[in-house]
C-alpha cells in the first residue's frame, strides 16, 4: 500500500499518483515470481555440483552437472519446452536445438559464459526468445536469468575450498544458487478466480469521506489470492552451485 497526501499532490509537478500505480504493477509481478520462486526451488530431485549435500558445494556451474540433470529429466519422459531454432544465412550464427527451460539468478551468467558450447542470444539463428530475459543456451537448456532468484545465503561449503572464491555473504560460507531446469507442466501457478485474481484498488487525493473530511489522502495497493503448486517432482531438477566471486 502507498500513501499520497495533498501536499505532496500540490507540491510536485510529476504524477506521482501515475508513478505509484505503476510500480504497485510491476511489484504484482515479483511478488507472484518470488512466491513461485519459493514452491519450485524446495523441489525433492536435486543435484549438488560438487560433494553430496549442500554445505559440501563450493565451485560454479559444470556442464557435466547439467548434463546429469538434463538427462534425468529425459529418463522421466519431461516433455520439452522449446522446438529447435533454424540457422540463418547471418554471419556468427547457430541454430538451438530444441530443450528444456531453465532459471537462476543473474550472478550466474559469467559462469554460465564460461560453459562449453554456451550461445548468447546475439548468436540465435532466429530470435525467437522464450522470455525477454532469456540470456543464452547450452545445449538443449534455454536459460533465463532474473536478479529476483535469490540465492541460499552461506548454505554451502567453504567459499575457497576449490582454490577459487565463491560469493559469500558472510565471507564464510559460500552462497548457493539453484540453477533450476524445468520440462512441461513440473509446477502450475494457480490464481484464484483466474485473470481476475488480482485487485488493484486506487483511491486518488481529494476524495472526501468521514475518515477524511478534507480529502487530504490518497492510496494505491493491491491484493490477490495466488498459490504455485509441484505437480510432478520427476520432471524438474534443482542444481544447486556456487558462483565465482569477480
Amino acid at each position: 500500500m502507498v500513501e499520497i497526501t495533498d501536499v505532496i499532490e500540490d507540491t510536485h509537478e510529476d504524477p506521482v499518483l501515475n508513478d505509484a500505480a505503476v510500480q504497485c504493477g510491476e511489484n504484482i509481478g515479483r511478488t507472484i515470481e518470488k512466491l513461485t520462486w519459493g514452491v519450485v526451488r524446495a523441489g525433492t530431485t536435486v543435484f549438488y555440483n560438487n560433494g553430496t549435500s549442500r554445505t559440501d558445494v563450493n565451485t560454479p556451474i559444470t556442464l557435466n552437472k547439467m548434463r546429469s540433470v538434463v538427462k534425468t529429466l529425459d529418463n522421466q519422459k519431461a516433455m520439452l519446452f522449446t522446438r529447435v531454432l533454424d540457422g540463418s544465412p547471418d554471419t556468427a550464427t547457430r541454430p538451438i536445438e530444441a530443450g528444456y527451460i531453465a532459471v537462476c539468478h543473474t550472478d550466474m551468467k559469467p559462469d554460465i559464459r564460461n560453459l562449453s558450447g554456451f550461445t548468447p542470444v546475439a548468436e540465435y539463428g532466429r530470435r525467437n526468445v522464450v522470455h525477454e530475459r532469456e540470456f543464452g543456451s547450452v545445449e538443449e537448456t534455454r536459460i533465463v536469468t532474473s536478479p529476483d532468484l535469490a540465492a541460499i545465503i552461506d548454505g554451502g561449503g567453504t567459499k575457497a575450498g576449490s582454490g577459487t572464491t565463491m560469493v559469500s555473504t558472510s565471507g564464510t560460507s559460500a552462497d548457493i544458487y539453484p540453477f533450476m531446469v524445468f520440462g512441461k507442466e513440473a509446477y502450475g501457478c494457480i490464481p484464484l478466480r483466474g485473470m481476475e485474481a488480482v485487485e488493484a484498488s486506487i483511491i486518488p487525493v481529494g476524495r472526501k469521506d468521514k475518515s477524511d473530511p478534507l480529502g487530504q489522502r490518497g492510496y494505491v495497493g493491491w491484493k490477490t489470492y495466488f498459490v504455485a503448486k509441484v505437480l510432478n517432482e520427476n520432471w524438474m531438477g534443482r542444481l544447486e552451485c556456487a558462483v565465482t566471486s569477480i
